[in-house]
């Protein structure tokens, strides 16, 4: 990854373009609400910019006491394989309260660009969430996977 990106918390200013990664990358995305309501419930969603600030990607989380959920992750598409999603959550994972101790998400079965990312990052597969997804032909399930911090 270039040394020119900026990753830094989320702020309200930066909904609508990170909003529209959120639709680009898919078919079913969240509501603007529920995207905009993420902000209130949580100080550790994060943005990647490059460094004239065009928002490239995000990701959302939450944190209970001492588990961390991603709730929501994408790349820019045409950011898409570049090492902006690694990077991303590596920092994310560097910069937890140490009160976590594990961090969880869900992907669904057939995104193995995902998937092969977050095994890269020490995540292991630790279960099935039937029919998670929803998809053109009905749903898809999500692979949990789950990760511990020392």
């Amino acid at each position: 990854m270039d040394d020119n990106y900026i990753i830094r918390h989320m702020g309200s200013k930066d909904l609508v373009e990170a909003y529209r990664i959120e639709q680009d990358n898919y078919l079913y995305p969240w509501s603007y609400a529920n995207f905009a309501n993420s902000l209130d419930y949580s100080d550790s969603n994060y943005i990647i910019t490059n460094d004239s600030g065009t928002i490239l990607g995000f990701v959302m989380l939450i944190i209970v006491v001492d588990e961390c959920q991603i709730t929501n992750m994408a790349i820019a598409k045409n950011h898409h394989q570049k090492g902006l999603g690694y990077n991303l959550l590596r920092y994310v994972i560097n910069s937890l309260p140490r009160i976590v101790k594990k961090i969880w998400l869900e992907v669904k079965r057939s995104n193995t660009v995902a998937q092969n990312l977050y095994k890269k990052l020490s995540f292991n597969m630790i279960g099935l969430r039937t029919n998670y997804y929803k998809i053109n032909t009905g749903y898809e399930d999500a692979f949990i996977f789950m990760r511990k911090i020392n």
